[in-house]
């Protein structure tokens, strides 16, 4: 740049990740913006540093691809013979439980760019991580800083509650290569997020009182239309209808009431049969309709959401967003199979369990024991909780016991098996 003999205003400059890019400008006074490359003395390409970071700590939901981890920066110097990355080792750190909450991993490249894309992958998916997992590539790298990334699909059948987390244990870029930090503070929590929903404006047509079979919860208005009293849990079978009342304060001829269950857990209201009642139009004060979860429901703790609404100013029959006038409130209903007082999973030889559910005391009888036959009691997770002998009918004390769902398994190849569930 042969810039003018004039007052020089401001001068910038502007240090690109590549340096071989890194520029400075002037702004004149009269003569315009000047701009020039810095001069660079071009050198093989050498290993600087790296280090792992974690960015993004926001919650996930299940069933959703291509979720940021962890960040890999890897720094050099110089434009000629430039490196490249070929592998990188990871653990998949404190994932609460990787097999279940994880379907793949995969690396991405951003190149210089600070910013988690997928536009450009690194090698291929690794299915179903858990523990130390390796990814193999070729990436050749720029001058300055290099950026990757490594995401996971989260399945759909990740549990509400488990943590994602990932360190990166080292990296070849020819040469084996440690981060100077592996582990990054931080993790991603799988939650449900809900979209936000209410109402505009207070008035005096909101939801007072909710009851769902045995569950009661009054209100007044909500702030902002909206009410959460998720921590108000009713049990709903599935396949068993429950009861549902809602009153409306003040009700007017255009107000109309909606009822949302998310019964895939998956975070929104949209999937089959997800919206359980509309009203149409009434200036009823008692909204009276029952509930049944669908034999697709998944068992577990969800949400369900109510909306009333007026018709006829502003109105809003979706469950996101806000309406003029009424209210939305939000509760979790607890699925659960059907059970049966007597737990008996019918093969050549048959267990009776009962009651089931269980609290205090669980009754054991397998036809077949003439002799003392062992057994052995399991979690979900498949950990021994208990074990023994079973000789005609056998009584174990359970008040102790955490509430879950639990397995018996009679005979030494398990002849015989039966759930029992308890609370």
């Amino acid at each position: 740049m042969a810039c003018p003999n004039v007052i020089v205003m401001e001068l910038e400059m502007h240090y690109a990740s590549d340096p071989t890019q890194s520029k400075l400008r002037a702004a004149t006074y009269g003569r315009g913006l000047w701009e020039t490359k810095v001069s660079f003395a071009s050198s093989p390409m050498t290993f600087v540093s790296s280090t792992t970071k974690q960015d993004n700590t926001s919650s996930i939901k299940p069933n959703q691809p291509a979720q940021e981890i962890i960040k890999i920066q890897i720094n050099t110097s110089g434009d000629l013979a430039p490196l490249s990355a070929r592998s990188f080792s990871f653990d998949t750190g404190e994932s609460s439980n990787p097999l279940t909450d994880i379907t793949l991993a995969r690396v991405y490249y951003t190149g210089g760019a600070n910013g988690f894309s997928t536009t450009t992958p690194f090698g291929d998916a690794y299915v179903s991580p858990k523990g130390d997992f390796t990814i193999n590539g070729e990436q050749e790298m720029i001058n300055g800083t290099n950026y990757f990334w490594l995401a996971y699909d989260v399945s759909a059948s990740a549990t509400v509650g488990n943590i994602l987390d990932a360190a990166c244990t080292s990296l070849n870029i020819g040469v084996d290569v440690i981060p100077d930090e592996t582990n990054p503070e931080g993790h991603r929590l799988i939650e449900l997020i809900y979209c936000d929903a209410g109402g505009t404006h207070l008035s005096q047509e909101h939801i007072s009182l909710v009851t769902i079979g045995s569950v009661q919860q009054s209100s007044e208005d909500g702030m902002d239309g909206y009410q959460d009293f998720t921590a108000t849990i009713a049990e709903l079978m599935i396949g068993v209808s429950t009861p549902v009342t809602v009153q409306n304060n003040v009700p007017f001829n255009s107000d109309e009431l909606i009822i949302w269950a998310d019964w895939n857990i998956d975070g929104d209201f949209e999937d089959e049969d997800e919206q359980v009642y509309k009203s149409g139009p009434l200036g009823i004060t008692t909204y009276t309709t029952s509930i049944t979860p669908p034999a697709h429901a998944k068992p577990g703790l969800t949400r369900l959401r109510i909306r009333l609404h007026d018709t006829a100013f502003g109105p809003n029959a979706t469950p996101c967003g806000n309406a003029n006038l009424g209210e939305v409130e939000d509760y979790t209903i607890d699925v659960k199979e059907e059970t049966v007082g007597i737990a008996q999973i019918k093969t050549e030889r048959t267990i009776v369990a009962y009651p089931n559910p269980v609290s205090n005391e669980l009754n054991i009888e397998y036809p077949y024991n003439l002799i003392s036959t062992p057994f052995y009691i399991t979690n979900v997770l498949g950990q021994s909780h208990y074990q023994g002998f079973l000789s005609g009918k056998t009584i174990i004390q359970t008040n102790q016991w955490p509430p879950g769902i639990y397995f018996i398994h009679v005979g030494v190849k398990t002849e015989s098996q039966a759930r029992v569930i308890k609370f």
